[in-house]
């Protein structure tokens, strides 16, 4: 009793601005939804604790004040006894606050661990999008030079072809010149052998001709065909890069929902361990005087 006459008269002109005529039994919602009396509630703040220990000074000398008139005149203690009724309701609220503040933590690790899980399978799943997608330039990347090499090597061979069939009937050329140089008296003869040696010659042109002409749609097929190859591997690395692109905005969206709801639910828990702390401290102060 002393110590509380000595904060009274030390805290005495801020007591009178605290309103404590109402101490009925007020829900969680109505004493924890908004803003105290002396403002934002921080922990350890000094301002913060004096306000509240002489909002509580004002209370328990409103319940003496009161229970000292009421003793007087009627004999009973009534109002202290429904106070302290209401401190116990108010007390059980906040043990039942305080078990759903526990089983919404567990949700949350729960859903932590659900989501480093999720990031873990989104994270595999486009690794082996980047593995396919470089397996298979590595294809292309072979199939081309393969094609390179066999068009150069095909060139080269016929170039080489060209100039063989060119020395022979050039040869072949010379022998009939020669023959027929040496063979003049011989007209007759000569010229139908001539003859018969220019048909040769035309008939092994136009067969070398035409095995020219087959090679070269050969070729001109095959080439075509690599062409082909190559432009479908391009269209299957370009529908893989859409797929790649595709899956990684997907996940971006997902994982900044997530980073979105883990932040609400980080602000939510840290308001909740406020109003936890907050509640205790009044009741740890209460209890202490």
């Amino acid at each position: 009793m002393d110590g509380l006459c000595i904060l009274t008269k030390v805290y005495a002109s801020f007591v009178k601005k605290f309103n404590v005529s109402n101490l009925e039994y007020q829900s969680v919602e109505a004493r924890f939804a908004q803003s105290t009396d002396y403002g934002s509630y921080r922990i350890g703040n000094y301002y913060t604790d004096m306000h509240k220990l002489q909002k509580e000074i004002a209370i328990i000398q409103f319940l003496l004040d009161s229970l000292m008139s009421e003793v007087k005149r009627y004999g009973t203690f009534t109002l202290i006894t429904e106070y302290m009724e209401n401190l116990q309701n108010m007390r059980e609220d906040e043990e039942t606050l305080m078990e759903e503040l526990r089983e919404k933590s567990k949700l949350i690790d729960y859903i932590r661990c659900a989501h480093v899980k999720e990031k873990q399978l989104s994270s595999s799943v486009v690794t082996a999008y980047n593995n396919s997608i470089r397996e298979t330039l590595r294809v292309y990347e072979e199939a081309t030079e393969y094609a390179l090499t066999e068009v150069n090597f095909v060139q080269k061979w016929q170039d080489a072809r060209y100039e063989q069939n060119l020395l022979k009937l050039q040869l072949q050329e010379s022998n009939f010149s020669s023959t027929a140089e040496t063979m003049r008296w011989e007209i007759e003869l000569e010229e139908r052998c001539h003859e018969e040696l220019e048909d040769y010659i035309t008939e092994s042109q136009q067969d070398y001709i035409d095995e020219i002409q087959i090679w070269m749609e050969q070729y001109e097929v095959a080439l075509e065909n690599k062409e082909s190859q190559i432009y479908n591997m391009k269209m299957e690395i370009e529908k893989l890069n859409d797929e790649h692109e595709r899956l990684q905005i997907d996940y971006d969206d997902r994982t900044r929902e997530i980073e979105d709801w883990l932040e609400y639910k980080r602000k939510k828990e840290e308001e909740e361990k406020l109003l936890m702390l907050q509640t205790w401290a009044a009741m740890k102060i209460q209890v202490d005087r």
